[in-house]
């Protein structure tokens, strides 16, 4: 889970992963940092009906689903950890 203690990411972790002070940032050329969810084949959104939006490509429906819960644990760690950070960032 990216070295995170757990799904419920605690916001000194967060702060701490979103933290710039130790990251190389170029000073001779603009530089943006922005944060989203993509699927594995580069998806950042489904056009479906429904289904827009970062909801469902972070895997939203599987955390919110107590049988895909208790089916798939680490899918669904990873989906909260996942949207907590895309909620926090």
């Amino acid at each position: 889970m990216n070295g995170f203690s757990r799904p419920e990411i605690p916001a000194e972790e967060m702060a701490e992963f979103y933290r710039t002070e130790k990251r190389l940032i170029p000073k001779d050329r603009p530089y943006t940092w922005y944060m989203f969810v993509d699927t594995m084949d580069g998806r950042g959104t489904f056009l479906e009906r429904g289904k827009a939006g970062g909801y469902h490509v972070a895997l939203g429906h599987f955390k919110d689903d107590p049988e895909r819960a208790k089916k798939y644990p680490d899918i669904v760690a990873g989906a909260a950890a996942d949207w907590r950070l895309l909620q926090f960032g």
